[in-house]
């Protein structure tokens, strides 16, 4: 199995988050000393004096606040960078590599069978470069579905696209030409 498939609607990083939160749990009962007894419901659980009380409504808004940052974590946009300043790459030659556009300015460098990343967070530039079997991949699907459409307009002839995972993007070819 993939580590990015889902499992019970459940992607890694929420396993990850829901498997530290349990185990923070647990660890905060093993620091207060909590008597396993009472969890199995043996033994009947005290009052709750101040020091419990204060304790208890921390770790539930430690929790809390846990929890809204995985929520606004996993819901944000990284967004786009409009206003950054480029880095500028002069004269290199890249070969059999995946090279990051985001950010840089390529000028008068050369491209052989490279994968151009594009993750959409920044701007680029690309001036007097030489190109020769280049592939398109990005794990944005903005991206992705931008790449598609001015494919499917005939604008990037022969050039592929990959999905995030590596594979062409399927049902996207160039326009037939009239005769």
């Amino acid at each position: 199995m993939v580590l990015s498939e889902s499992i019970w609607g459940m992607d890694r990083e929420d396993w990850e988050f829901a498997l530290g939160a349990a185990s923070f749990v647990l660890a905060l009962f093993a620091f207060f000393g909590l008597d396993w007894k009472v969890v199995s419901g043996e033994v009947k659980m005290p009052h709750l004096n101040i020091r419990n009380t204060v304790g208890v409504i921390l770790i539930l808004c430690g929790l809390a606040f846990s929890g809204l940052g995985w929520y606004q974590y996993r819901h944000s946009s990284t967004g786009f960078d409009a206003n950054s300043q480029l880095e500028v790459i002069t004269d290199k030659v890249f070969i059999n590599q995946a090279v990051e556009l985001d950010g840089k300015d390529f000028r008068n460098c050369e491209f052989q069978n490279v994968t151009l990343m594009f993750h959409g967070r920044s701007h680029f530039s690309l001036e007097y470069n030489k190109f020769a079997g280049v592939f398109l991949t990005s794990d944005n699907p903005s991206v992705i579905g931008a790449w598609e459409l001015t494919k499917g307009l005939g604008m990037l002839p022969g050039l592929p696209i990959l999905g995030p995972d590596g594979k062409p993007v399927p049902n996207v070819s160039e326009p037939l030409r009239a005769q």
